[in-house]
């Protein structure tokens, strides 16, 4: 079969380990691929459409790296032991895996253990693979960017008939952590008011996190960083609450959009928490004074003052204060340290922190019925229109998604953001691998 394979460079070495820059990737579309093999547990599905996130590349290299070296060592201790130690070996040639999470396909066949189950070979159905996910009787690590891939059963669902293979893909994962985040981690009620950062980052889920608490009644408050973020969120959520962090002028909001808090402070503003923060200063007014009771941050949280003039972080200490008492902020930053003030200020607030990682169901062989539920929920938010992907590309082949991934890769940095900064609704959209409408 056909995939689209990513592997793990070599390092610099001129540089030192503290320094050095993360290893390359290595992209290419594999011709010649086995089929795989579903263990008893596993579906074998037709791929008809997956999602394309970048930030899942490394993750899967690295995954499948780690396995392959694993493996190779535990070989290599059970043969030295039994045969005394062994000359040194060359080094292995990187360890290709086939990237994409998220799958939409058809069932072409079933794992002995399925088999007699309620799937059938031809039902449509959507699922989640774990990052560099094993592919079935030894034939390598297999994502959804390819002709054909395996899904545990423990992890599938059936599409809704009227849903395109490419909208299921697109809704998948960010659905999946936007219900996660607001019903497991902040477990939110009607009339709760909800602060959401990084709507415009088709890498989270926030856009989807803000359509499901809308849903569910919550009061949605959302951070654009300049006028172009704040007219498109208008657009996508005419019921929010759109926060101008950063640089603009007033304007943005339309007779049917939610109220627009301008402000104007200047390119200053990114490079430190201002005197008065603004994110801060709009919160407290919107919630008479009150703070938000949860805060879904999309990772969008800065770190020892370390400055990014492309985007908008915001600082600890902003976030905690816009927490309400007994607020749950859920993070998404997998390196946050809090400081013995902000841990302070959480306890003076009696409030919450917790983690959201995107994997974690799939990579967790427990609370599978949970799983099972989450996915059919989504599917039915779907359907419903409730919650509505953004999608601003599309490939009808692995070679555009190869070349794709490769400009993303090697583009330069993007421009400081500034009032003049143009909208980017392409940027802002995700990417998907379409294979059923070629």
């Amino acid at each position: 079969m056909r995939a689209l394979t990513v592997a793990l460079g070599a390092a610099s070495s001129s540089q030192s380990d503290a320094l050095a820059e993360p290893p390359p990737l290595q992209l290419a579309v594999a011709d010649s691929r086995p089929l795989p093999t579903p263990l008893p547990h596993e579906v074998l599905l037709e791929v008809r459409a997956s999602a394309v996130h970048l930030r899942d590349l490394r993750l899967c290299a690295a995954s499948a790296a780690g396995s392959a070296a694993a493996g190779s060592a535990s070989r290599s201790i059970s043969s030295s032991s039994a045969a005394g130690p062994s000359p040194a070996q060359p080094s292995q040639q990187p360890v290709a895996a086939v990237p994409g999470c998220e799958v939409s396909g058809i069932v072409v066949r079933l794992g002995a253990a399925v088999v007699g189950s309620q799937l059938r070979v031809g039902d449509e159905v959507v699922g989640l693979l774990a990052p560099g996910s094993g592919s079935g009787s030894g034939s390598g690590s297999g994502g959804a960017l390819a002709e054909y891939a395996l899904v545990s059963v423990a992890n599938i669902v059936r599409k809704p008939a009227g849903i395109p293979h490419h909208v299921a893909a697109a809704a998948l994962k960010p659905g999946v952590m936007a219900f996660t985040a607001l019903h497991y981690k902040a477990r939110i009620a009607p009339g709760e008011s909800v602060l959401v950062l990084g709507v415009t980052n088709p890498q989270t889920a926030a856009l989807a996190t803000a359509q499901l608490a809308q849903a569910w009644g919550a009061r949605v408050l959302v951070a654009a960083a300049n006028d172009a973020e704040a007219q498109w969120i208008s657009t996508s959520l005419p019921k929010a609450i759109v926060i101008r962090t950063a640089i603009g002028t007033a304007g943005g909001s339309s007779a049917t959009a939610g109220r627009t808090y301008p402000f104007s402070a200047g390119a200053a503003s990114l490079l430190g928490t201002p005197r008065v923060s603004p994110l801060v200063s709009a919160v407290m007014q919107e919630t008479s004074g009150f703070g938000v009771d949860v805060i879904i941050d999309s990772g969008l949280v800065r770190q020892y003052n370390k400055v990014d003039p492309t985007q908008v972080l915001y600082s600890k200490h902003e976030l905690i204060s816009c927490l309400a008492v007994h607020g749950r902020w859920v993070t998404s930053v997998s390196h946050l340290q809090l400081d013995p003030p902000e841990s302070q200020l959480l306890l003076q607030k009696s409030a919450s922190l917790c983690f959201l990682f995107e994997h974690a169901w799939v990579l967790s062989g427990t609370h599978q019925g949970r799983l099972l539920h989450i996915l059919k929920e989504v599917m039915d938010k779907l359907e419903s229109k409730t919650i509505v992907p953004r999608i601003s590309r599309t490939f009808q082949s692995l070679e555009q998604v190869q070349e794709w991934i490769t400009e993303q890769l090697a583009a330069p940095a993007p421009a400081p953001l500034s009032a003049t900064t143009p909208v980017s609704a392409e940027a802002w959209g995700q990417a998907v691998y379409d294979v059923a409408s070629a």
